[in-house]
C-alpha cells in the first residue's frame, strides 16, 4: 500500500488573516512559511489543515539571501509564491508524544493558472498510459473488466476510504479515457484492483475544457478542478458506454491469449530448466508446484532425501530468469522463536542485530520500489528441523492477511529513532506479492511434525520418483534464456477474479468429508479457509495446462486436507479403514465412491490407504 509519505498533494501558501504572518525566520534562521492543502488528502491527513514548508526546499526555485533583514527575505518569498501553487508529499516529524510536525518535503513549483479561485479544489485523479504502467488499452481494459490490478499508482493515497471514483488512461497521442464509477478498491504489489459501483463503464471522449485549470503529478496523477470533474460526471452518466466481463471483442480476446500462451510457455520453460539440472518430474508435478507457488502463502515440499526438493525451487528461480532472488536459509535444530530467524534489538548498544541467515536485508530490499520487478523466493531448507509454528509464527500471522495489509513487525516503532541502524531496519516491513515463501522437510525421526495451525497455511506436496527407466532416456538439454518480470508474475500469471471457481458437486464433496471428520474429532475438519485456498488454486489453472481439474482436485485433497488426519486408530480408523466390502470401508472412502461422477480420484485412494497400513502397523499414523 502507497505510504501516507509518498502521496502528492496540491497546496498554495497559506496566507493568514490581517496581523499574522505568512512566512517568518525561524530559530535556526531558515525561513518557514505554511503551505494550505488545496486537493483533497489522504484519510490520515484529513485533520491536518496546513503543513509547515522550508526555504531549503525551494532551493531549485527561489534564492535566498541569508545577508538580507528577515524581513526582506520573508516578503522576497511571500512574492514568489503568491502566485504558485505547490506540489509537495508529506515527512511526518514527532518531536516528542503531543507534538508532530507535517512536513511539506519534495516541494515542486507550478505557476498558477488564471482561472484559479480562493477555496478552489482539486480532485486528484489516477492516470494510467503505456508510457508509465506498459499495458496497452486492450490490456488494461481487460484487467478492469476482470477485476485485476491494473498497476501500481504510488503517488495517490490506496487508503480503505480513498477509492477514486473515477481513473483515467491516456493514449499514447495524449486523448483521455474515463472509466468508472468505482465503489470499493484492494490495493497490493500489483497496484489498485477496482470494484465498480454498478456496470463498469467508460466515456472515449474526454472534453479539452476539462483540463484546463489542471496539474499533473509524476505523469500519473491528474489534479482536477472539482467542478470541472462534476462536469465530467455529468457527461459520462448521459454519454459513458457500458461494457461486461468475458465480453468478447478482439482486443480482449487477443489479450487473453497473450496471456494464457504467456504462462504455457514458462511452464514449458521451467520443465526445460528441471531437464537441463538432471531432475526428473512430470509436467503435472511441475505444474501443480507452480500453482501453489502463485497462490499458497506458503509451499512445502515433501519426500524422500534425494529426491530433488531443494533443486526443484532451485530451478523454479532460474526458470523465471536471472533477475529474480533466490534466499535459501538452512533451519537449525536449535531455533525456538522468530529471533533465530529474523534478529533482535540489542537495548544494550542501541542497534538491530539482523540473524546472521541475511532474510531481514532481503525482506527489506524486496519491500523497496526500485526492487518491485523481482520476485524474492525465501526457502527454508529442512524446515521441520525445529518447530515451524515456533520460529516462524509471525509469517504465519502476516502471510493470511490480504497482500494490502502484510507488514511483518521487527520491534517496537517508538525505539526506531534511538537505533543507530534505525534507518537500515525499519519496525515493519511490507510483504508484497513479490515475495514468496518455500520450504523442504524430510519426514523421519530427527524432526518435528507440523501442527495444524502450520497445515491451515501450508500446500504440502510429495513429489513422485517418476520410474529409474526415465534416466535412459535423457537428452542433455539447454534451455533459452528468458526472464518473467514481477509484474507479468502477479498480473498475468496469478488470476485474482473473486468468482467462486468451485461447482456444487465440489463443495459438497467437501461438506460431506468435514461432517465424517467432525464426527470422529471435533479438532478434525475443513474450514472455510481451507476452501477458499482450495477454490483460489482451482481458478489459478492455466488454460491447457497438462495439470487438468480432476487431477488437481484430487492432489488438492492430498495437500490440504488429508494431511490432517493424524492421531490413534481407535479416532481414525471410522474414517479411513479400508477393505474389500464397500460398506466396510471409512466415510472418507466411501464418500470419496459417493462421489466419483467428478473424479476417480486414485491419489487420495493411495493416500488413505498408506495411513491405514500405517494405523495397522503401528496403532496411529502422522
Amino acid at each position: 500500500m502507497a505510504d501516507v509519505n509518498s502521496v502528492d498533494i496540491l497546496g498554495v501558501l497559506d496566507l493568514p488573516a490581517t496581523g499574522q504572518r505568512a512566512i517568518y525566520v525561524n530559530k535556526r534562521g531558515e525561513l518557514q512559511f505554511f503551505v494550505r492543502p488545496i486537493s483533497t488528502v489522504p484519510e490520515d491527513l484529513i485533520r491536518v489543515s496546513k503543513f509547515t514548508g522550508f526555504g531549503s526546499g525551494l532551493s531549485e526555485y527561489f534564492e535566498d539571501e541569508p545577508s538580507e533583514s528577515n524581513e526582506q527575505r520573508c516578503k522576497k518569498l511571500e512574492d514568489f509564491l503568491r502566485d504558485k501553487v505547490l506540489l509537495f508529499k508529506v515527512e511526518i516529524q514527532k518531536k516528542s508524544r503531543d507534538e508532530i510536525y507535517h512536513v511539506a518535503t519534495n516541494v515542486r513549483i507550478r505557476p498558477r493558472s488564471e482561472l484559479y479561485r480562493p477555496n478552489q479544489t482539486f480532485i486528484p485523479t489516477p492516470v494510467y498510459s503505456r508510457a508509465r504502467h506498459h499495458h496497452s488499452y486492450q490490456e488494461f481494459r481487460r484487467l478492469l473488466m476482470e477485476g485485476r490490478p491494473i498497476g501500481r499508482i504510488d503517488n495517490i493515497s490506496s487508503k480503505k476510504n480513498d477509492t477514486p471514483e473515477f481513473v483515467l488512461w491516456r493514449h499514447d497521442d495524449g486523448r483521455y479515457a474515463v472509466f468508472g464509477p468505482f465503489r470499493h478498491h484492494e490495493y497490493a504489489y500489483g497496484g489498485f484492483r477496482l470494484q465498480w459501483d454498478g456496470l463498469p463503464r467508460v466515456l472515449e471522449v474526454f472534453e479539452p475544457r476539462w483540463l484546463v485549470d489542471c496539474y499533473e503529478a509524476e505523469d500519473t496523477v491528474l489534479f482536477i478542478p472539482v467542478e470541472a470533474c462534476d462536469d465530467m460526471k455529468r457527461t459520462f452518466e448521459a454519454h459513458a458506454e457500458s461494457f461486461h466481463i468475458g465480453h468478447s471483442d478482439d482486443a480482449g480476446e487477443d489479450a487473453k491469449a497473450e496471456m494464457v500462451s504467456s504462462e504455457a510457455e514458462f511452464l514449458k520453460h521451467f520443465e526445460d530448466v528441471t531437464r537441463a539440472m538432471g531432475l526428473q518430474y512430470s509436467a503435472c508435478d511441475l505444474c501443480n508446484f507452480h500453482i501453489s507457488m502463485k497462490t499458497s502463502s506458503l509451499t512445502i515440499l515433501a519426500g524422500l532425501t534425494g529426491t530433488g526438493k531443494s533443486s526443484l525451487v532451485h530451478a523454479y528461480a532460474k526458470a523465471l530468469g536471472e533477475r529474480h532472488i533466490l534466499k535459501v536459509i538452512p533451519v537449525e535444530p536449535s531455533w525456538t522463536d522468530s529471533d533465530d530467524l529474523l534478529g533482535f534489538v540489542d537495548l544494550q548498544h542501541m542497534i538491530y542485530r539482523p540473524a546472521d541467515n541475511g532474510l531481514v536485508d532481503v525482506l527489506v530490499q524486496a519491500a523497496r520500489r526500485e526492487d518491485q520487478e523481482r520476485l524474492y523466493i525465501v526457502c527454508l531448507d529442512e524446515m521441520n528441523l525445529a518447530r515451524v509454528e515456533h520460529y516462524f509464527s509471525k509469517f504465519l500471522s502476516v502471510l493470511e492477511r490480504d497482500p494490502a495489509d502484510r507488514r511483518l513487525r521487527l520491534y517496537n516503532p517508538e525505539l526506531q529513532s534511538r537505533l543507530y541502524n534505525g534507518h537500515l531496519y525499519p519496525p515493519e516491513i511490507e510483504i508484497g506479492n513479490n515475495v514468496l515463501f518455500a520450504g523442504t522437510v524430510n519426514l523421519d525421526e530427527s524432526t518435528h511434525h507440523f501442527s495444524d495451525k502450520v497445515l491451515d497455511r501450508a500446500t504440502v506436496i510429495e513429489l513422485d520418483v517418476l520410474p529409474f527407466g526415465a534416466l535412459l532416456g535423457e537428452i542433455s538439454v539447454s534451455p533459452s534464456q528468458v526472464e518473467w518480470t514481477a509484474e507479468t508474475y502477479n498480473l498475468e500469471f496469478r488470476t485474482t477474479n473473486q468468482v467462486t471457481a468451485m461447482k456444487q458437486r465440489e463443495l459438497d464433496l467437501l461438506w460431506s468429508m468435514h461432517q465424517a471428520m467432525q464426527q470422529v474429532s471435533r479438532r478434525l475438519g475443513i474450514g472455510v479457509r481451507t476452501v477458499r485456498q482450495l477454490d483460489l488454486f482451482l481458478r489459478n489453472i492455466p488454460v491447457g495446462a497438462a495439470l487438468n481439474r480432476e487431477d488437481a482436485l484430487d492432489r488438492l485433497l492430498c495437500q490440504r486436507v488429508f494431511t490432517k488426519l493424524r492421531g490413534s486408530i481407535d479416532v481414525l480408523a471410522p474414517l479411513i479403514k479400508d477393505g474389500e466390502i464397500p460398506e466396510e470401508r471409512g466415510a472418507l472412502l466411501r464418500t470419496l465412491h459417493d462421489f466419483s461422477d467428478i473424479g476417480q480420484f486414485p491419489r487420495s485412494h493411495r493416500v488413505l490407504t498408506m495411513k491405514w497400513m500405517e494405523l495397522q502397523a503401528n496403532g496411529y499414523t502422522v
